[in-house]
């Protein structure tokens, strides 16, 4: 069912060793401004992470 596929879904997410993946965070209200370089062909790193805004 899509509950169980869910849950063992965001089970696998939480796993440390994925954290040394992201090698950088941008903020959600930044992102419009950090795309192009983010999506270029020669971007840095594997993985950015972006921050929401607490609500």
């Amino acid at each position: 069912t899509h509950p169980r596929r869910l849950a063992a879904a965001l089970a696998l997410l939480d796993d440390a060793r994925l954290d040394a993946l992201i090698t950088q965070e941008v903020a959600f209200g930044e992102l419009h401004q950090s795309l192009p370089r983010l999506l270029a062909p020669n971007a840095p790193g594997l993985v950015t992470a972006v921050r929401y805004p607490e609500s």
